[in-house]
């Protein structure tokens, strides 16, 4: 005879099924059918599911803002793809400190969530601090070098002159063996803390005099990623930069995704209705051919990201796409309402700028502002019920990625 449980046994277990049907929408979301598995590679779907789940989270590894709420709110959504850990933008004395911050902050991130990809940066700009730095033997080796006992030469890396940025004296020539020995060891510094993705900066100035074919940087890559073949966490690095050219010789493609900010298509004031933008154009950046990871496409997925190019001087005033500040700091000086309106119309935007390819949105979670903002140099896209400092689009993200 079948022996039926009492119902008071049963009680647990209805009350556990009723609080997952509950909350089943937000969890299928954010569980089912997303692959985020690479090891040596990357497939295109598996790349298309961490840029829909990116976020811009600058300096995070470097120790900026509330670490610790930092660390909760990327937890509590669900990101996948934190943009620009570490920005080893100038001051670069301190670059074997913060290597090691972002080390220690990568390793709690990756206690949370293994799959999380962290993303480091190479930039358009190198100071005389790189004088102080001695060059490790590896780097000398990777490029067929006797070893030598020496530090980084800042005056044997940069232009004489540069037609793209009128920084004549600060911005690294590609084409320069000590840009590359440079460069490489960046590369292999960030990957050996848990860095993998970099972001290359913007690519034009960097490539001028190596132009059509860019020998250079197609050398370089290729040994940062034999480098990451062995050293990185997956045995794999992405490599994406800000450019506005197709970057593929040869039928083969330099950057792993596309890279580019808000105004790669166009952004657009609404003069009728201040402070208001739109945008008005394209992305339009990539070229078709085979990627470093052997798959080929006619055009490689991409993130767009609000920027925080140099400030204009004359916030509030029209005439130059952002009203007088860069993109990020014009999206932090608008009410917290028309916050959240354009971060959901960008994000739809870009999602359907290409028919069939669709862009994603990195999401601002935490980037550098100008001017201040009650004395607050960064926008923290944090709860303000969890970090004061916060601008409160936390939410609106958690309800833009759980949609999808």
């Amino acid at each position: 005879m079948k022996t039926i449980k009492p119902f008071s046994k049963l009680f647990p277990a209805a009350i556990a099924l009723a609080v997952f049907l509950t909350n089943a929408p937000a969890i299928l979301a954010q569980t089912t059918s997303r692959d985020y598995h690479f090891d040596g590679s990357i497939s295109l779907p598996v790349l298309q599911n961490y840029l829909s789940r990116a976020i811009h989270m600058g300096r995070l590894g470097e120790g900026v803002g509330n670490t610790a709420d930092n660390i909760r709110m990327v937890k509590s959504l669900g990101a996948k793809y934190l943009g620009r850990v570490i920005v080893p933008f100038g001051k670069e004395g301190t670059i074997p400190q913060r290597l090691q911050s972002t080390r220690a902050i990568g390793a709690q991130i990756h206690a949370n969530d293994p799959d999380i990809i962290l993303e480091g940066g190479i930039f358009e700009y190198v100071s005389t601090q790189v004088n102080t730095l001695p060059i490790p033997a590896h780097v000398f080796q990777a490029f067929g070098l006797p070893v030598a006992t020496r530090n980084f030469r800042q005056a044997e890396m940069v232009f004489a002159d540069n037609p793209i940025i009128k920084r004549p004296y600060t911005v690294p020539d590609i084409t320069k063996l000590e840009t590359r020995l440079w460069f490489y060891y960046l590369a292999t510094a960030q990957i050996d803390v848990g860095i993998e993705s970099i972001h290359w900066g913007f690519f034009e100035p960097q490539s001028y005099n190596d132009k059509p074919n860019y020998p250079n940087y197609y050398d370089l890559l290729a040994k940062v990623r034999a480098y990451a073949k062995i050293h990185a966490r997956r045995h794999f690095v992405l490599n994406n930069a800000d450019s506005n050219i197709a970057v593929a010789v040869g039928g083969k493609l330099l950057f792993d995704f596309g890279s580019g900010n808000l105004h790669s298509g166009k952004m657009t004031e609404v003069l009728t209705d201040p402070q208001k933008c739109i945008l008005t154009g394209r992305y339009g950046k990539s070229g078709a051919g085979i990627t470093p990871s052997g798959w080929s496409t006619t055009k490689l997925p991409y993130l767009r990201h609000f920027d925080n190019t140099t400030y204009k001087g004359h916030g509030g005033t029209p005439g130059d796409g952002s009203w007088g500040w860069d993109e990020i700091s014009w999206f932090a000086h608008q009410p917290e309402a028309y916050r959240n309106e354009f971060l959901r119309y960008v994000d739809n935007y870009v999602n359907n700028e290409w028919p069939g390819n669709p862009g994603h949105l990195e999401m601002p979670g935490m980037r550098v502002i100008n001017p201040l903002i009650n004395g607050n140099h960064t926008y923290f896209a944090n709860s303000r019920a969890a970090n004061p400092l916060g601008f409160n689009q936390e939410e609106t993200i958690r309800q833009i990625w759980n949609a999808k």
